[in-house]
């Protein structure tokens, strides 16, 4: 029999929203998600993924502040240029 934690649980964003082009960027890492939203559209990805794994996986959203937002032990900011801190 398998454990638990041996199984795994693999998605992918909705295609009518990467047809859309809604998402920019979606990228996993463990059980993080970093994606970038077309604006208003959140919502919308939000939901379709909590129907898709009911009482299984709650997903939930963290919005950035004056450009930038922490992910894992990153700072990742929005700019003309790239640019990465590590805290």
């Amino acid at each position: 029999m398998e454990q638990p934690s041996a199984r795994k649980t693999t998605f992918a964003p909705p295609t009518e929203l990467l047809i859309g082009k809604t998402l920019k960027i979606f990228k996993r890492y463990v059980d993080d998600v970093f994606a970038i939203v077309e604006n208003g559209k959140v919502i919308e990805l939000l939901n379709h993924l909590n129907e898709s794994f009911p009482n299984k996986i709650a997903f939930t959203v963290e919005e950035g502040i004056d450009g930038q937002l922490p992910f894992l032990d990153v700072l990742v900011a929005s700019s003309s240029i790239f640019s990465l801190t590590i805290p």
